[in-house]
């Protein structure tokens, strides 16, 4: 329940990815690893399990001390309470899950992840919804409930991984039938996504789960299965739905056709999968064969059109903005474009290039992409989990964020014919290349349910020997570990939620109750410059000039490199001061809308 209702819950909350959401995430995950140890008998930590624990919880600590050399504690401490909420996520599988309830952890997920499908599909075709007026890709890709098509992507993916391989080698028939009807809504979010990256992650995940598993068996299950799927995505293609410009009525007519479409396929998929026990077997020649067909075609292609001319073609559009869409989608999911991530990686590596040991400090490439962008969008990440990491933390913070997520990846090679291990292997390996084109560690919904496939493949992997049981001395042990992270959950839990209602009630223009609730941030954030500069912000908007003054002073004090706090003290400074506002503004944030033509 726990491993379908998490990612399901935090993807109605824009997946988790505002800080306001990680005080609760903290807790729930610390209470469920405080169950684990308090009632199983012989919870379990084998020497892989601590290592994956032990990087998580250094990452945090490092990233916290990045304090030292960052200009303000503000970023450096959120990123180090997003790092222990994966803490807390890791801990509570290594603890409280055993070896016999992986398949339960898995099929949870996949039911959990199934569902956050079908709401989208829900929307899109029941109720007609299309995608963002201000989405620049032809304004119809699928994002709802996270907010961000990708994300959603990501997440498919994982769940697709999961059903696939669930479909093919799954325990018994009726998990088998329900995880091959799961793969239809799944490929059809996926798709509507126009997601590229989820599209690679996901290749690759059927790559490693292929390459471990290679299984006559499991090439004929696939001619029982695929067709479904592929069928799916090409009526998908079909659809107006990918059309600009398409109003309700005919965005709901092409929705409701499409979804009986797919009701029909996901029935035809279900039966597929009820019978690749008994038939993919004798199916197994025969696609093997299609198999090796396609692959001889691929590399004569790849021949004629000439390897080298192909890369340099390929690094060339990565350069290149995304094709203008239109009404044809299929330009968007045929490009290679990097839709821009080539500029935020060249800024992430000029961090690198400015301090290689150490790093510009935790949370620090927003800033840094304000001064340095070369168009006007805005950006909080790299883009690129592995490159973001070396930028804010150094080699060092790398070493152990890779320490952490390599080690299912070693454990995974030792199970290789365990089909559990294998399925949440390989949806872990989906969203390890993902997480290298995007900014997935930020959204909890996606990267908790990676962390629990990652940990899922170290339980499996766990040496079956006799155990006593914890004695109490033990248990107090762990006790004394879990209870300081509840602690930080309730700190942080107090202290964003009370800077996020600020936040609100200054949009809001609620001034007075934001003032209240900026003054209830300080006290949770005594460290923090962003509790002065909303009480600033409130203060001024309530014409206390005087007071607000001192406020965004005492906030530029602990961070003097926040543009916002320099732009929001010209409003309430006259002369030489607010021209000296004004030009720190200008220098941190050179192409802010608000100070154009500021003068």
């Amino acid at each position: 329940m726990a491993a379908g209702l998490i990612p399901a819950a935090l993807a109605f909350r824009s997946g988790g990815y505002f800080p306001s959401e990680w005080g609760v995430e903290l807790l729930v995950l610390g209470l469920i690893a405080l169950i684990g140890v308090l009632l199983r008998e012989r919870p379990t930590i084998a020497r892989p399990d601590a290592a994956v624990l032990a990087g998580l919880l250094a990452l945090a600590i490092w990233t916290l001390a990045s304090t030292a050399w960052s200009p303000g504690d503000d970023q450096p401490v959120l990123a180090a309470e997003l790092t222990l909420v994966y803490l807390a996520g890791a801990g509570a599988v290594l603890l409280a899950l055993s070896r016999e309830r992986v398949q339960a952890l898995l099929l949870g997920m996949t039911g959990g992840i199934t569902a956050v499908g079908l709401y989208a599909l829900e929307r899109r075709l029941i109720e007609g919804r299309m995608g963002s007026a201000t989405d620049v890709l032809s304004g119809s890709r699928l994002v709802e409930p996270i907010g961000y098509a990708n994300a959603l992507g990501s997440l498919a993916a994982i769940g697709l991984v999961l059903a696939l391989v669930f479909a093919l080698v799954g325990a018994s028939r009726p998990i088998r039938a329900l995880s091959a009807a799961a793969l239809l809504p799944l490929v059809v979010v996926l798709y509507l996504t126009l997601s590229r990256g989820s599209y690679l992650a996901l290749a690759v995940g059927l790559i490693v789960f292929v390459t471990v598993v290679r299984s006559r068996a499991v090439a004929g299950g696939l001619l029982l299965i695929a067709p479904w799927p592929l069928a799916a995505i090409v009526l998908a293609e079909r659809s107006p739905l990918t059309q600009a410009g398409l109003d309700v009525a005919d965005a709901r007519a092409a929705g409701h056709r499409l979804a009986w479409e797919l009701v029909l396929l996901t029935i035809a998929a279900g039966v597929g999968g009820a019978l690749t026990a008994r038939f993919a077997p004798r199916l197994a020649r025969w696609a093997i064969g299609a198999c090796g067909i396609g692959a001889a075609l691929a590399v004569a292609l790849l021949v004629a059109a000439g390897p080298v001319r192909i890369a340099d073609r390929a690094l060339n559009r990565l350069r290149e903005p995304p094709p203008a869409t239109g009404s044809n989608v299929d330009r968007r999911v045929l490009s290679i474009s990097g839709s821009g991530r080539t500029a935020y990686w060249r800024v992430a590596v000029r961090m690198v290039e400015r301090r290689p040991l150490l790093g510009e400090g935790g949370g620090s490439f927003e800033r840094w992409w304000l001064q340095k962008r070369p168009v006007a969008n805005d950006a909080r990440n790299a883009h690129s989990l592995y490159l973001e990491t070396l930028a804010e933390v150094g080699p060092l913070g790398l070493a152990l964020l890779l320490l952490a997520l390599g080690t299912p990846l070693v454990a995974l090679h030792r199970c290789r014919r365990d089909p559990l291990a294998v399925a949440a292997g390989s949806a872990y390996a989906a969203w390890l290349v993902h997480a290298g084109l995007d900014w997935d560690w930020q959204i909890p919904a996606i990267t908790l349910a990676a962390v629990a496939c990652g940990c899922a493949v170290l339980v499996r992997a766990r040496r079956e020997t006799a155990r006593e049981p914890l004695t109490g001395a033990q248990r107090l042990v762990w006790l004394a570990a879990i209870v300081p992270l509840l602690v930080v959950g309730l700190v942080v839990n107090g202290g964003n939620r009370a800077a996020d209602a600020a936040k609100s009630a200054i949009a809001r223009g609620d001034d007075a109750r934001a003032a209240a609730e900026a003054r209830r941030a300080r006290a949770w954030q005594p460290w923090a410059a962003q509790p002065f500069q909303l009480l600033g912000e409130s203060q001024s908007a309530q014409h206390h000039d005087p007071r607000a003054r001192q406020s965004l002073h005492e906030s530029l004090d602990r961070n003097p490199t926040s543009w916002i706090a320099w732009y929001d003290l010209t409003t309430v400074t006259n002369g030489p001061e607010r021209a000296n506002a004004l030009r720190r503004a200008r220098a941190l944030n050179p192409l802010a809308p608000e100070l154009t033509g500021f003068r």
